[in-house]
């Protein structure tokens, strides 16, 4: 038969290159006396990882409850986690956010949404790290960071004082502060029993700076 090797006598060979799939050994044996017999095995080949992605949430600021989009793909998927952890660096500590049911054997999966609450973490930035192992012990890890905000913006209006009375040219005094601060800006309105139209109008801060006059 052409698709076999070439017989060999040594006791013992190795075998390289092989294209990942499944492959025929046989171990053929024959005496002085010409009798034979002979013992086959079909071997999987697999050296791929299995794939990892996180779709989002990726380099971006997310608050209360983060919707995490990841995929996972490979034919002998054994186990995956979705795991986080505060800073930016890869070594740490990491607790599991989702993982599947214990002792659930899986083939190939596209994961659904996973729910992320993030109300009680401390805001900062985070390392978001799902990892998959395959049947024969493949290995494989997809990072990303994001930046966790939820506290509000600290603002703080020093002067005048509410319901003050102004007669003259007055200083506005006060502080904004936030860890993730964009824009401010001051606002008022007019007495509507002395301009019919009561509009809004605003006053656009200088930026740069977490206080104001």
């Amino acid at each position: 038969d052409e698709s076999w090797s070439t017989p060999i006598n040594a006791t013992s060979t190795t075998v390289a290159d092989l294209a990942d799939g499944t492959h025929t050994f046989t171990l053929r044996v024959v005496d002085h006396d010409m009798l034979s017999a002979e013992v086959t095995l079909n071997l999987n080949i697999s050296t791929i990882k299995p794939v990892v992605f996180i779709a989002s949430p990726t380099r971006e600021i997310v608050k209360g409850r983060v919707v995490a989009q990841v995929t996972i793909k490979d034919q002998d998927l054994d186990g995956w986690q979705l795991q986080v952890k505060p800073g930016l660096t890869l070594d740490g500590d990491y607790t599991t956010i989702a993982e599947p049911d214990t002792g659930a054997r899986i083939r190939e999966l596209e994961l659904a949404p996973i729910a992320w609450p993030t109300k009680n973490r401390v805001d900062g930035f985070y390392t978001l790290k799902l990892s998959a192992t395959d049947q024969l012990g493949h290995v494989n890890n997809y990072t990303t960071n994001v930046k966790v905000d939820n506290k509000s913006p600290l603002v703080e209006l020093s002067a005048p004082r509410h319901e003050s009375r102004i007669s003259e040219l007055v200083q506005f005094r006060g502080v904004v502060s936030d860890m993730h601060l964009i824009d401010y800006y001051l606002e008022y309105s007019t007495d509507q029993a002395l301009d019919e139209t009561g509009a809004n109008s605003a006053i656009r801060l200088p930026e740069g700076s977490n206080g104001f006059s």
